[in-house]
């Protein structure tokens, strides 16, 4: 569970279970650290490999729907291609109009190795159906709100009463494929196409996706790519923040932020939740939360920031030096600096100065970090090379 105290009141959230998958113990000069790496149960489903193939024909008549649940409850075909997994339930909460009607037949199949993970997420594309594991444990699925005045929730910056903010970032982004057609293959005897578009980037730049495959009618190929350029436009990231703990925050949340500071507001389905406590040691209490609205964006590379950590400090994560900064890479970049200054909290060999001092300069970067979030600048480097030739003694 997710909580503040746990005391006083209903003051927390039941979370989805987690599996340790790792279990470091450290014994230090000052404490003894017990260390968990976590996963989720469909991270567990993207290890989970097929043992065999499966290739339905232009026959078959299972839904999107009746497929996904017998991936999940590890059914699939004679063959059980995941029977040696554990069967996962899935709970439907709501259904759109083409999760229990389309059927792929022979547009799906699942390779030797594919992981049940993926499959289910190929099958969702073809739907505006989406899906969280919720604290049942079980994969519960449903028809998101993604427009309209009736939010999940909402935060708002100096209005009292309401959850307030810490940060906030809004963002436009072009939507790749901008324009999806669906259609029959020319060899099916009955023809059926449809199509949808993303106006605004399709405006700016084309970027098209045809799929073929068997179809029942010119709707269903207009509703599937529907479906797709929904899906791509959720993906465009719109912004994101950093609150104070909401505990019951969920993905796929319809929430709105409303900032007075800025005179304008942001809206969007949270896509990655990220929550931080840390309680103990010389620095107060934390109790913070961020998400994004969509995929996260790219900016320009990391690599010339990480270069200024010393090479003796520790991260305890790995951080890829040919990353680019996006306001998620500096969030990990700072929690781990503040995890860093925490473990090696002893002036040993100068290095608690030198956390700090790096700590400080980051912290003064942060302008510049979203300065570079939101304005793509290069910059020009000039680069010389020295040659030292030693004469010969005479």
């Amino acid at each position: 569970t997710w909580e503040m105290d746990g005391v006083s009141g209903d003051e927390y959230s039941a979370a989805a279970p987690l599996y340790v998958v790792d279990n470091p113990l450290v014994s230090s000069v000052r404490a003894l650290v017990v260390g968990l790496t976590l996963e989720g149960v469909f991270d567990r489903m993207a290890r989970h490999g097929a043992e065999s193939s499966y290739y339905p024909d232009d026959t078959d008549t299972q839904t999107v729907k009746a497929l996904i649940d017998a991936i999940a409850d590890t059914t699939l075909d004679e063959s059980r291609p995941y029977g040696n997994y554990s069967a996962v339930t899935t709970v439907w909460d709501s259904e759109d109009s083409l999760v229990d009607t389309f059927m792929p037949k022979d547009l799906f199949s699942i390779n030797l190795n594919a992981t049940r993970a993926d499959r289910i997420k190929f099958l969702l594309a073809f739907t505006g159906m989406k899906m969280r594991v919720e604290a049942d444990g079980k994969l519960h699925f449903f028809d998101p709100t993604i427009s309209g005045a009736s939010f999940d929730y909402e935060y708002a910056l100096l209005v009292s009463g309401e959850h307030t903010f810490l940060d906030k970032e809004v963002r436009n982004r072009f939507v790749d494929p901008n324009k999806v057609i669906v259609k029959t293959r020319e060899s099916h005897l009955t023809p059926y196409s449809g199509s949808a578009t993303s106006a605004t980037s399709f405006a700016l730049e084309p970027a098209i996706k045809t799929i073929e495959g068997r179809f029942a009618s010119d709707a269903q190929c207009a509703a599937i790519a529907a479906a797709i350029i929904e899906a791509g436009e959720l993906d465009a990231q719109r912004g994101a923040g950093k609150f104070t703990m909401n505990c019951g925050q969920e993905a796929w949340d319809w929430v709105k932020i409303t900032d007075r500071r800025q005179s304008d507001s942001v809206t969007g389905n949270v896509r990655a939740i990220r929550r931080r406590c840390r309680i103990g040691g010389q620095s107060p209490p934390v109790y913070e939360m961020s998400f994004s609205f969509g995929k996260e964006a790219r900016g320009p590379s990391a690599s010339a920031l990480l270069a200024q950590i010393p090479q003796e400090v520790s991260l305890g994560v790995q951080i890829d030096p040919t990353a680019f900064v996006t306001w998620a890479f500096w969030e990990e970049l700072r929690l781990a600096l503040d995890d860093a200054f925490i473990s090696l909290n002893l002036d040993i060999f100068g290095m608690r100065t030198q956390i700090l001092a790096l700590h400080a300069r980051l912290q003064g970067a942060e302008d510049t970090l979203i300065e570079w979030r939101n304005n793509v600048t290069f910059r020009t480097v000039a680069v010389t090379d020295d040659l030292t030739i030693p004469s010969k003694e005479s």
